[in-house]
């Protein structure tokens, strides 16, 4: 079946316009246009449907796309899957189904708006103005912790339809391309520190002790604040109530940042250690993931050497030396 050119003309989403009309991202326009005919082939949706909502929802739209390419080009076999289904459906090395359902959630609204917060404001010596900005990334982990709850309520509906089976793999792919400073980032990713329960650096400097080291650790974190009125669970994967959920796939770029070679450096596979289906590691040959290893009692952030030690909810999340 051909395909139609991914763009067209005419008022869309800002993004969408940029990368179609800008000189400045032509190799992302020209990127783009080759992933959509490999995608349209194992796509669920109607090529239409697909296209008219990439206009106003681009880059989830994309980031669907995005995904569905780079898990073909690391060997997964995708067959389209049904129009009231995940987006992508694959099959795992071991012959189980794995469901891959992506969302790019929006900035929210009001007070729990994921926005640079205005500091200070100054003149430099040549006479220009510069602006200090602050981040909330509270914000940002909340914003991801509600798509994974909205995308936990739409699986328990298409498990009661029949459309996904109890032994199925599931993942949720969360992408940061609509928050701003989404890629700003600590030692410890954010979305690792929401799913996980993981907390700021917490630094302990010995007094009176020479020759010992400095010791940076990570408290573990139950709650973030919303409102004061309300907070949000924070580690969710330490829960019963999202074991249905394998892992989440994560990416705070929108396509006009993502590496030369999809996958490498932008994606992160945080697997739920209490998953009632979990995804065998090593399943995506790309990118980062993170683990709880049984028996040793600490993760593994593959990729960045990272680890956690002390129990199956850690006392703490050290970055390994």
């Amino acid at each position: 079946m051909s395909t139609v050119a991914f763009f067209a003309s005419g008022d869309a989403d800002p993004s969408y316009e940029n990368i179609r009309d800008s000189d400045l991202f032509t190799d992302v326009k020209a990127r783009i246009e080759e992933l959509w005919p490999r995608f349209a082939a194992v796509c669920g949706d109607p090529q239409a449907k697909f296209l008219s909502e990439a206009r106003t929802t681009f880059n989830a739209r994309v980031w669907e796309m995005y995904l569905a390419c780079v898990l073909m080009d690391h060997g997964l076999q995708l067959t389209k899957p049904p129009s009231n289904g995940p987006d992508v459906l694959a099959d795992t090395a071991g012959g189980r189904r794995l469901w891959v359902e992506a969302v790019a959630p929006g900035t929210g609204k009001g007070d729990n708006k994921v926005q640079r917060i205005v500091g200070q404001v100054g003149k430099s010596r040549g006479g220009g103005t510069w602006q200090q900005y602050n981040l909330d990334h509270d914000k940002h982990m909340l914003r991801y912790l509600k798509a994974l709850e909205d995308k936990l309520g739409q699986l328990r509906e298409r498990l009661a339809a029949g459309v996904v089976q109890p032994d199925d793999c599931y993942v949720v792919a969360i992408s940061g391309a609509n928050l701003p400073d989404a890629d700003l980032n600590q030692e410890v990713p954010y979305i690792v520190k929401a799913l996980l329960g993981i907390g700021d650096a917490v630094m302990t400097v010995p007094i009176g002790s020479e020759g010992v080291d400095v010791d940076v650790s990570h408290p573990p974190r139950s709650a973030i604040k919303q409102s004061e009125r309300r907070e949000v669970v924070a580690g969710p994967f330490w829960t019963d109530e999202y074991k249905l959920i394998s892992g989440v796939l994560f990416s705070p770029y929108d396509i006009a940042n993502t590496p030369a070679h999809m996958g490498d450096d932008d994606l992160l596979f945080v697997h739920n250690p209490m998953a009632t289906s979990p995804l065998p590691h090593g399943t995506m040959t790309f990118g980062r993931e993170v683990w709880s290893e049984a028996g040793s009692e600490h993760y593994v952030l593959v990729g960045n050497n990272f680890r956690t030690v002390k129990g199956k909810r850690p006392n703490f999340f050290r970055a390994a030396g």
